[in-house]
């Protein structure tokens, strides 16, 4: 925000695409990726135009199947929490310990999480989750 405040546009960019980067590495929710997105996208109208915007915003992944772009029935807090740790590939021993609770409760919401995201894999629902703006982007590069 400094950056951005001082008209240094491109040194503001690479700062909130370093901040999104390391978002999208927390297990617990932040509550600043939001914002912040905001003022990256405003630090891209200002640097380029609207076409970089619309093509930053066009990032986003598609929904698999054509399936629609919001939930029928919300993820509880404690579904949540376990979907956070999907993209860690850790294995449910692992995220009960983590999380402090039983392998089966964190069972109990992965089977919850898939059945409301659709989804039949992992990896499926680590997609449909980050297509729905439930998880970061992947900071991996294709």
């Amino acid at each position: 925000m400094l950056e951005l405040a001082r008209g240094h546009d491109g040194r503001a960019l690479a700062a909130f695409r370093a901040a999104e980067r390391l978002a999208g590495l927390l297990v617990a929710a932040h509550p600043r990726p939001t914002p912040m997105r905001a003022h990256m996208l405003q630090t891209l109208v200002r640097l380029g135009g609207a076409e970089r915007v619309e093509q930053a915003l066009g990032n986003k992944p598609a929904l698999p199947r054509g399936e629609p772009d919001q939930l029928h029935e919300p993820l509880s807090g404690s579904e949540t929490r376990v979907l956070r740790f999907l993209p860690t590939n850790l294995s449910a021993p692992e995220i009960s310990g983590q999380l402090s609770v039983s392998v089966n409760t964190v069972r109990t919401h992965l089977r919850h999480v898939y059945e409301k995201l659709g989804a039949h894999s992992r990896a499926e629902a680590v997609e449909r989750a980050r297509a729905l703006g439930l998880l970061a982007p992947s900071s991996r590069r294709p």
